[in-house]
């Protein structure tokens, strides 16, 4: 999704900064900070794209463990600091959701915090996506964290359940957030990349998203 908002924004003439603080799965190419910095075609040094990097495709708190590097949340915020510097707009794709640990004491929930994002929920099309959005937008809101709106994002082939089968307006209604589009699954999106990013970035809308930082989660 944040390779799809990196997309639209730099079609509308925005430079675009992004980051992915911690990548796992760094081992597998092309991989999360590949695409994000594909999407946004910046050419910033990928130590401060993405300060810490692992093999293991955990959380990040456990592939640090297991490689023994000890993750330092200074360094995270030095390397933001660097990238806003450099853009407009800088996007931070989030690490599996808020509450996923960086370090023992340390949770994604603080680092949004910490770099005083905005953030962009992304909720599965499929059944729990009322569980999992009311609680992750109510935990943001009881922190006092700006939601800058909630997107839906269809990961199956054949979608099983409508948005209203999922209980999207119900979701909107009750957190009083706004949806920032559907996207729909592209089941060959892995062979046609760029006309698949580009295709699910003109589902999102983002008229009026960017006027404080914003994280994708």
């Amino acid at each position: 999704m944040a390779c799809a908002l990196a997309t639209k924004l730099r079609a509308q003439g925005h430079d675009v900064g992004v980051m992915k603080p911690v990548l796992t799965g760094a081992n597998v190419h092309p991989n999360d900070t590949d695409r994000l910095m594909l999407a946004a075609k910046v050419s910033d040094p990928r130590h401060l794209v993405s300060p810490y990097q692992f093999n293991h495709t955990l959380a990040p708190q456990i592939a640090a463990e297991r490689d023994k590097v000890p993750i330092d949340i200074q360094n995270i915020k030095t390397a933001f600091d660097a990238l806003h510097a450099q853009h407009d707009i800088l996007l931070v794709e989030g690490i599996g959701g808020i509450m996923v640990p960086i370090t023992k004491e340390f949770y994604v929930l603080d680092l949004i915090t910490l770099l005083g994002l905005s953030v962009l929920v992304v909720a599965r099309g499929n059944i729990g996506t009322i569980n999992h959005s009311v609680m992750t937008i109510k935990l943001l809101q009881i922190h006092k964290i700006p939601v800058a709106g909630l997107v839906l994002n269809y990961p199956n082939t054949t979608p099983v359940h409508s948005p209203q089968d999922l209980g999207w307006p119900r979701i909107l209604r009750s957190t009083g957030v706004n949806s920032r589009g559907i996207l729909k699954h592209i089941s060959n999106l892995e062979e046609s990349w760029d006309e698949g990013i580009v295709y699910l970035s003109q589902q999102l809308l983002t008229d009026d998203l960017f006027s404080v930082h914003t994280q994708s989660e």
